[in-house]
């Protein structure tokens, strides 16, 4: 995996706006926007896949992390085999949304179908070919 890092919330929404990465890991305690804000403004620009990492474990935590977008969370401690195992998961979910993008292809716009939304955005060739790939 190709890994890009931000300092904080505000950097990761610029980074994720201009790079159109293929899935995002978000902490929940970043400076100057925590990782759930961070998720929500990802949220009103993207579907990008999001998988929130964190010590915050109570079910409470977890609950926002999943309202606010987030498509899987992790809190810690983990092992690097169970989080490798959810960016696996995570991924191939976004692979069959871009399938069922895929049948629903009409006048060169895409309808991205996930849990949380359905929305209707272009769909650029470099990130098909970078999920697919």
């Amino acid at each position: 995996y190709e890994i890009s890092t931000a300092g904080d919330g505000e950097q990761a929404i610029e980074m994720i706006a201009n790079r159109r990465p293929d899935m995002v890991i978000l902490d929940v305690m970043m400076p100057r926007l925590d990782g759930y804000s961070t998720c929500e403004r990802i949220r009103q620009f993207s579907s990008v896949p999001i998988i929130m990492l964190t010590g915050k474990a109570e079910e409470d935590d977890r609950v926002r992390g999943l309202n606010a977008g987030a498509d899987d969370y992790v809190a810690k401690p983990f092992s690097a085999t169970e989080l490798v195992a959810r960016v696996r998961a995570v991924l191939r979910r976004a692979v069959i949304d871009l399938c069922v993008a895929k049948r629903t292809h009409s006048k060169s716009r895409w309808v991205w179908r996930t849990k949380a939304m359905s929305k209707s955005a272009s769909c650029p060739a470099a990130w098909i070919e970078s999920v697919t790939a």
